[in-house]
């Protein structure tokens, strides 16, 4: 199995070299973990994750010269990218939306690659735009090839996704992500989690929340609010909703099963060592829930560092970061009416200490590089054309004692990941400005 992000990228290439080849690569299965697919406003966006902090990256804009590509790998530094190219605007030549889908289909349509999550963020769109068309296009054609486990949807409602798709993706999982900002934190501490049933499946629609351990004055209060959000959402017994959900990072300390009624409702909650979920249910489903409970270990998903798959843990605490990184993309996040103006004071504030976190991650990024060298090969469509091949070459691996040495003359114990937090962040800024 293809495992390793230049494999994935260097198999385009391979492919087109001679038809044995060709056959070798169709023969060979490739699984991703992660892929993204955007349109906004006359741009669009394809990622494809291959691990942490591994990924190709291509954006699409539509412009009076003609359709602006660029591509980025493992990183957004503009010194680092492929440098822009336009596609001269031409009777023959496909439009944005068209070269959109073709790329996709280049990239990802074969039944060898096998997506863990299909990622599309598209706005809410009129009945007849056809960029509607484009999006069951995508959508079915990869759900019908059996190449992805799960769906998930941001920027629009579930109304939004025409039925052939949900009838198509029955016996994938699918999710509707927002993520909702209260505080300047860096990480995810929460989670609000509906569970909706439907003719053509269930689905669940996810708001992360990004918080701190207290409640502040003049910000939501979350419990008060989930609380809020159950009534409203069970309230109706012919509506979907079958459970309502909240994932708490912040309490820890061990609790066997609780139950708490309010009239046709019951609230069961659970603490373990990674954290506190809650599951409102109405009481005709609650045997199924307290046992599903009682058996839960952990329960907390992709928020728990322990128990979660590693690209899943990495993906969701980084979801903040892609508002300093891609801010034109931000159809996944939520503002509420009621604190819409304290969001935006949120966000802004966060952008900024993003900003101080990564400005400190390549001051140390720098002093590793002048260290020990760089020793990474660019891949296939990422060459420089003033560089050698003798700089494609790989140099010898870095012993443990020297890494060590650099380590100990940046001043830290270990390298910066990007889940680190704000413990990190005031760690770093602490260190001599002159090393």
């Amino acid at each position: 199995m293809l495992r390793t992000f230049r494999c994935f990228v260097c198999r385009h290439s391979l492919r087109h070299t001679s038809r044995l080849d060709r056959q070798i690569v169709d023969s060979t299965k490739c699984q991703v973990p992660r892929v993204r697919f955007g349109y906004k406003e006359g741009r669009g966006l394809i990622v494809v994750y291959t691990g942490i902090d591994q990924f190709l990256r291509i954006e699409m804009e539509d412009t009076e010269k003609g359709i602006l590509i660029t591509k980025f790998e493992n990183s957004f530094d503009p010194e680092k990218a492929r440098p822009p190219f336009i596609m001269k605007k031409e009777p023959e030549k496909p439009c944005l939306i068209i070269l959109l889908q073709m790329t996709y289909f280049f990239l990802i349509i074969n039944p060898k690659i096998h997506i863990k999550v299909l990622e599309m963020e598209i706005p809410e769109l009129a009945a007849n735009d056809p960029v509607k068309e484009l999006l069951d296009g995508v959508a079915q054609t990869t759900v019908a090839l059996g190449q992805v486990d799960e769906l998930v949807f941001c920027g629009l409602g579930n109304h939004t996704i025409s039925s052939n798709v949900m009838a198509l993706a029955k016996d994938c999982k699918k999710s509707f992500i927002q993520l909702m900002i209260t505080h300047d934190n860096i990480g995810l501490t929460r989670a609000y989690d509906n569970l909706f049933v439907r003719k053509n499946g269930s689905f669940t629609d996810t708001f992360l929340i990004v918080s701190t351990e207290r409640h502040e004055p003049g910000s939501p209060n979350l419990d008060l609010s989930y609380n809020q959000q159950c009534k409203e959402q069970l309230k109706d017994k012919d509506k979907s909703v079958l459970i309502c959900s909240l994932r708490n990072l912040n309490d820890r300390n061990p609790k066997e099963c609780s139950r708490k009624t309010n009239g046709e409702l019951v609230q069961w909650s659970k603490t373990t060592e990674c954290g506190q979920v809650k599951r409102t249910i109405r009481k005709i489903h609650e045997e199924d829930c307290k046992q599903q409970l009682e058996s839960t270990e952990c329960g907390i998903g992709d928020l728990c560092k322990r128990c979660s798959d590693p690209f899943d843990y990495w993906y969701t605490q980084n979801l903040p970061r892609r508002l300093y990184f891609e801010p034109f993309w931000d159809g996944f996040v939520y503002i509420p009416h009621n604190f819409s103006e304290q969001s935006r004071c949120h966000i802004q504030n966060l952008k900024s200490k993003i900003a101080q976190y990564e400005k400190e991650k390549q001051r140390i990024r720098k002093i590793v590089e002048k260290k020990k060298g760089k020793n990474q090969v660019a891949s296939w469509g990422f060459g420089k054309e003033h560089r050698g091949w003798e700089e494609y070459v790989m140099k010898s691996v870095i012993k443990d004692f020297k890494e060590k040495e650099i380590l100990d003359e940046i001043g830290i114990e270990k390298w910066p990941t990007a889940s680190s937090l704000e413990a990190d962040l005031e760690k770093l800024s602490s260190l001599p400005k002159s090393v």
